[in-house]
C-alpha cells in the first residue's frame, strides 16, 4: 500500500491554488433569468481581489475589476437590447456562459404566507396549472433563510412557467406577472421572497429600524421582552398557580360528569366558564405519518388521535409557544380516511380560541366533563396577564439580513407586498412600519422603485356581540349581530391605507375575496389582477381603472349624510348581496347570508350622532355620490363602511373595483 507524502513547499503550493476564487455570479443569475430592461442593469458576483471580469449579453458588454473584498459588479444599458432569449457570457481567469436569458420586466414579491401561498392550492387549480405554460414567465424563489447578520448568498433557481413548475410559483406573484406578461407582451420575471407566519419587522434591516423613530422604540420593546420572557414566564406561572388555588380553580376541585350532550362550535371561544373539557372534529388523513398543528390553546390539554394519546401538553408549555405546537402522529395511529381527533382540556378559566393548520378549521363539537361557575368580578380583576415574548428567535431583521440582503443590487421593476396577518393586532404601528420598510428596501437597493401592497382580505366570524366582542352564536352553525362594531382587522386595514401617502406606493382592495374560516382564500386570481391594474397603469401608462371607490369627504343633508368618493368616475354600482358566503372554499363550506340592513341597496354602511352609538343604516346610490341614514339616528355625525373582521359590503365602481373600507370619524 502506497502513502502519498507532502513535502512543505507542494502542500504551500497546493493551499495557494485552492484559494484561487474562480469568477462567480450571484444565484439570481442563473440559465433561464430575467434581467430588467433598463440602462444601469447590474450584474454581479465574486472573483479574486483585482481579477478583469467581464460581461457580454445581445451585443452590450461591459467589464470592471474585482474589489478588495472580492466582489465584482458590471453595469449594462439593457433598455434596447431586446427582449431574447440571449446567451450571456462572463469572462474572468475562467470563462462560462448561461443559457436562455430573457429581457423584459422584474418585480419582487415579498411577505408572509399568502404571498407565499403556491397556485396548487388555488381556485381551479387543476386547470390553472394546466393552461400555464408560457417560457415568457418565470419565477425564482429564494430559499427560506434566517440570519442575525446580512448574508451575501441565496440560493434559488429560475424556471419557466409550465404545468410541471407553475404549481408551486408563488400564486399571488404569478398572476400578477401573467396579466402583466398579458398587457405589456415582454417577459416577466418574479422573484419570490416571501416566508408564512412572518412579522413586518423581520424584513427590514437593522439600519431602517436605526433610522425610524417610531420602528425602534416598537423594536427595543419586542428585544426587551424576549430578553426577559423565560424569566417573566416563571413568575406568571407561578402567580397563576396561586391565582387558581385562591378562586378554588383547580382541577381537583371539579367533580366529574359524564355522558354530556355534544354541542356544535365554531373557531374561537369555547361557551362556558372552564373546567375539564372535550374537543372533537373528524379530520381526513391519507393514513401516512402526518403532522398535526394544535394552534395555541390557552390551557392544558392532552390530544388523542382515534383514542390513543399521542400527544400531551402542560400549561407552562401551551403559555410558551402561543402560536401552537406540532405533533407527529405515527402510521399506526392513522387511519386512510376519516380519523376523530379529540382534545381534552382543562383550563381554570373560558377557552379563548380553537384553531391550528388547516385541517383543524370549521366546525367543532365540545361537552364539558366538568365545568367551573362564572369568574367573579374579584377573580376577574386579579387574573395575572399573559406574558409576551418568545422562546424562538423570530427577532427583527433576521429575514432581511438571511433573504433580502443576498439580492442587493439585482434591479427590478417594483416590489408587491402581501403581509400583515402576523401583525394584525397592531395596527398602531403598521402605518410606520410600512414607511421605515418601503424606505429602508428603497434606499438599500438605491432606487425609488414601486411599492404595491394587498389590504387584508375579509376574514373570521362574519359578526360579534358589540357588548363583549367575541363570537356569539346564533344558532349551531351561525353569528349575528344586531349592531355594528369595531374590530383590530378594521383598524389595521385603516393603518395600510394611511401609508399610501409614501409617494410610489398603491394598495390593491380585497374587502370582497377573503373566506372565514380560512386566513387564505384561494381566490388569488383576483388579488394578482388588482395588483397588476395598479402597475399597469402606474408604471406602464396604461388607461385601465385600478382602484374602487375611496372616501372623500361627507355632508350632511337632512338627518342624511351624502358621501363623495375619488375613483368614482365610472360610475358606482351595487353588486347583488349573494344568498351564501364562504367560510372555506377548500372544504366547499358555505354559510347562509344574514342581511344586517335588510332591503337596503348597499350593505355594510353604520351611522352613529354626537353619542358615539352605531346602527347599521340604509345606503343608496345617488349619482356618483351614496345616501347613507338611519332611523335610530335622526342626527347622524359620523359614518363608517365594511368596518368589521368580515364585512358584508357591496359598494363597487363600473369597473370591477370594490370600495376601501373607512370610517370618517379617524
Amino acid at each position: 500500500m502506497y502513502r502519498l507524502v507532502l513535502f512543505p513547499g507542494i502542500l504551500f503550493l497546493l493551499m495557494i491554488l485552492s484559494l484561487r476564487a474562480d469568477v462567480k455570479l450571484s444565484a439570481l443569475f442563473s440559465n433561464g433569468a430575467v434581467l430588467q430592461r433598463s440602462a444601469t442593469v447590474p450584474v454581479f458576483g465574486t472573483a479574486e481581489p483585482g481579477e478583469n471580469v467581464a460581461v457580454h449579453i445581445g451585443g452590450v458588454s461591459g467589464r470592471t475589476v474585482t474589489g478588495a473584498n472580492g466582489k465584482w459588479l458590471v453595469r449594462l444599458d439593457l433598455s434596447n437590447a431586446g427582449t431574447g432569449p440571449f446567451r450571456m457570457m462572463v469572462e474572468g481567469k475562467n470563462k462560462f456562459a448561461l443559457n436562455d436569458i430573457l429581457i423584459g420586466e422584474v418585480w419582487l414579491c415579498g411577505g408572509q404566507s399568502n404571498m407565499e401561498w403556491p397556485v396548487r392550492n388555488v381556485r381551479d387549480a387543476g386547470k390553472e396549472i394546466a393552461l400555464s405554460g408560457n417560457s415568457m414567465i418565470r419565477c425564482f424563489t429564494v430559499k427560506n433563510m434566517t440570519s442575525d447578520v446580512p448574508l451575501d448568498h441565496c440560493e434559488g433557481v429560475w424556471r419557466a412557467a409550465s404545468p410541471k413548475t407553475t404549481g408551486n410559483f408563488t400564486a399571488v406573484g404569478y398572476f400578477f406577472a401573467r396579466e402583466l406578461q398579458k398587457g405589456l407582451g415582454v417577459p416577466v420575471g418574479i422573484i419570490d421572497c416571501s416566508w408564512g407566519g412572518t412579522s413586518i419587522e423581520r424584513w427590514i434591516s437593522r439600519e431602517g429600524i436605526r433610522l425610524s423613530p417610531a420602528m425602534k422604540e416598537h423594536v427595543g420593546t419586542i428585544i426587551r421582552l424576549n430578553n426577559t420572557y423565560e424569566d417573566r414566564l416563571e413568575k406568571f406561572v407561578a402567580a397563576y398557580a396561586a391565582w387558581q388555588e385562591k378562586f378554588k380553580r383547580r382541577r381537583h376541585d371539579l367533580q366529574l360528569q359524564t355522558a354530556n350532550e355534544w354541542k356544535n362550535v365554531w373557531p374561537g371561544p369555547v361557551p362556558g366558564n372552564g373546567g375539564i373539557l372535550l374537543l372533537r372534529k373528524k379530520i381526513r388523513l391519507d393514513g401516512r405519518k402526518t403532522s398535526v398543528n394544535i394552534g395555541g390553546i390557552n390551557a392544558a390539554y392532552e390530544v388523542f388521535l382515534n383514542g390513543r394519546k399521542v400527544a400531551a401538553v402542560s400549561f407552562r408549555r401551551a403559555i410558551a409557544y402561543p402560536w401552537g405546537l406540532n405533533f407527529t402522529v405515527g402510521e399506526k395511529d392513522v387511519k386512510d380516511g376519516d380519523n376523530e381527533l379529540v382534545i381534552r382540556i382543562f383550563s381554570s378559566e373560558p377557552v379563548t380560541r380553537i384553531h391550528g393548520d388547516g385541517r383543524l378549521g370549521g366546525e367543532w363539537e365540545y361537552q364539558y366533563l366538568a365545568e367551573f361557575p362564572a369568574l367573579s368580578p374579584e377573580a376577574e380583576k386579579e387574573l395575572p396577564h399573559f406574558v409576551q415574548g418568545t422562546r424562538t428567535p423570530r427577532l427583527p431583521c433576521s429575514l432581511f439580513n438571511g433573504m433580502v440582503n443576498p439580492l442587493i443590487p439585482y434591479d427590478f421593476a417594483g416590489v408587491i407586498w402581501y403581509q400583515g396577518e402576523s401583525n394584525a393586532c397592531q395596527p398602531q404601528i403598521y402605518t410606520e412600519a410600512t414607511r421605515a420598510l418601503v424606505a429602508d428596501w428603497r434606499r438599500q437597493f438605491g432606487r425609488d422603485f414601486s411599492f404595491y401592497w394587498c389590504q387584508l382580505a375579509n376574514y373570521q366570524a362574519k359578526s360579534v356581540d358589540p357588548a363583549h366582542l367575541i363570537p356569539v352564536p346564533q344558532t349551531s352553525i351561525e353569528y349575528f349581530s344586531a349592531t355594528p362594531y369595531n374590530s383590530d382587522w378594521a383598524l389595521f386595514r385603516e393603518a395600510q391605507a394611511k401609508a399610501l401617502g409614501i409617494p410610489g406606493t398603491g394598495q390593491a382592495v380585497l374587502i370582497d375575496a377573503g373566506e372565514a374560516d380560512n386566513v387564505h382564500p384561494r381566490n388569488k386570481q383576483v388579488v394578482g389582477w388588482r395588483l397588476a391594474a395598479l402597475a399597469l397603469a402606474k408604471d406602464y401608462g396604461k388607461k385601465n381603472a385600478f382602484s374602487g371607490p375611496v372616501y372623500r369627504e361627507l355632508k350632511v343633508e337632512n338627518g342624511k349624510i351624502r358621501l363623495f368618493f375619488d375613483f368614482a368616475e365610472s360610475g358606482l354600482t351595487a353588486r347583488k348581496i349573494p344568498e351564501y358566503y364562504i367560510v372555506n372554499s377548500g372544504r366547499n363550506q358555505f354559510l347562509p347570508l344574514r342581511r344586517n340592513s335588510p332591503g337596503s341597496e348597499l350593505e355594510g354602511f353604520a351611522v352613529a350622532g354626537k353619542d358615539g352609538k352605531w346602527f347599521w343604516a340604509d345606503a343608496e346610490i345617488d349619482g356618483d355620490t351614496v345616501l347613507v341614514w338611519s332611523d335610530k339616528v335622526p342626527k347622524p355625525t359620523q359614518v363608517r363602511y365594511a368596518w368589521s373582521n368580515n364585512p358584508t359590503c357591496n359598494l363597487y365602481n363600473k369597473a370591477g373595483f370594490p370600495a376601501a373600507p373607512f370610517r370618517s370619524n379617524q
